[in-house]
């Protein structure tokens, strides 16, 4: 099985770095609303002209009659909101609900809590800021995502008490990135869908993660990460099959005899193994190994996160060298026995 075509491939072996030094993609994004001192909601500056477009069609759509009004509250349906401090309709998800028991906590006047799906904020509303939302609006994805620091945590200051810590880099994230065209270097995602990664504001050579360790308040718990062995072949000459070939001076190969008889056996083991109803991992790292479904086959395959974005992953296959782009719901956790087996593709 060779390349993109018959099975799949990845990575060579050499010393990994923790994953938080690993250069991951950078994206340009608009911080729409920051949650906590290290949650933020942010907007891909490319999407700035959807979102725009969107609320420009609603705003049509209410002028000539066409939304309708709410005839039920369900927590998570998707309707049109009218935000309070601009009286323009947005796309929104409903968060909470007035009831009697927490009439007393919540604004007066007010039926709802809604989360604006595009921005991230949060406002309680009353029932003539709701409408339905048409179905034609459901069909674009929530273009606010929601992001944190990763491998950060807040820093032991006997300074001052843990609310008083958090309000600070609060204060401290909110004045750098509310509002800001920043750079998002994005090194995971969870099970939730929350990406995890560092973000440099404007006009600053220090990242938020940089800024907020150096002055106390957070430090950096990195992850662990796997013990990649290395190949050592003492100089000799071994009979191999080219596996993945990237240009005449860089390609991959895998060793014949009883190498290819164990990738054989290791490949059927995999299938094996994620027949048994294996789950998706809880979060996806940059430089970590996972199980992989290759596109060209339907199998799966021992692969190494090489970059992430807002859409998916760029994996190398490990055992052959080629690189895909592929989806979060292409990953299964990968057994540890898989991690140790050896049959590497050599570049």
């Amino acid at each position: 099985a060779t390349d993109a075509g018959t099975t799949a491939e990845t990575h060579v072996h050499a010393t990994v770095a923790p994953s938080w030094l690993l250069a991951g993609k950078w994206t340009e994004v608009n911080v729409a609303a920051v949650y906590t001192g290290s949650q933020y909601f942010l907007q891909r500056t490319s999407d700035l002209e959807a979102i725009e477009r969107l609320s420009s069609q609603l705003a049509e759509e209410f002028e000539n009659n066409r939304l309708k009004n709410l005839s039920v509250l369900r927590i998570d349906n998707r309707v049109a909101a009218r935000f309070s401090e601009d009286s323009r309709w947005y796309r929104a998800r409903i968060k909470a609900i007035v009831t009697d028991r927490n009439r007393q906590s919540v604004p007066a006047n007010t039926h709802a809590q809604v989360e604006y799906i595009d921005f991230g904020n949060l406002e309680w509303v009353s029932m003539a800021q709701l409408r339905a939302l048409p179905a034609a609006f459901c069909e674009a994805c929530p273009f606010a995502l929601t992001c944190c620091l990763d491998s950060t945590k807040a820093a032991d200051n006997s300074s001052m008490s843990r609310p008083q810590l958090a309000s600070k880099v609060y204060g401290v994230a909110s004045d750098l990135l509310m509002d800001a065209t920043c750079q998002f270097q994005i090194l995971a995602r969870d099970s939730s869908g929350v990406f995890h990664g560092d973000i440099v504001p404007p006009d600053s050579q220090l990242s938020l993660r940089e800024i907020l360790v150096q002055s106390n308040f957070a430090v950096v718990d990195t992850p662990p990460v796997p013990d990649v062995k290395a190949v050592d072949l003492d100089g000799d000459t071994i009979d191999v099959y080219i596996s993945h070939c990237v240009s005449p001076d860089e390609f991959y190969v895998n060793q014949g005899g009883e190498w290819s008889d164990m990738q054989e056996n290791l490949m059927a083991d995999i299938q094996d193994y994620v027949g048994k109803g294996i789950p998706p991992p809880t979060s996806i790292r940059l430089g970590m190994m996972y199980l992989v479904q290759y596109s060209a086959d339907g199998k799966w395959y021992r692969a190494v996160v090489k970059e992430l974005d807002f859409t998916g992953a760029t994996v190398q296959y490990f055992d052959f060298g080629n690189c895909e782009l592929v989806n979060w719901a292409s990953f299964r956790v990968l057994d540890p026995d898989h991690r140790l087996a050896m049959c590497p593709a050599l570049v």
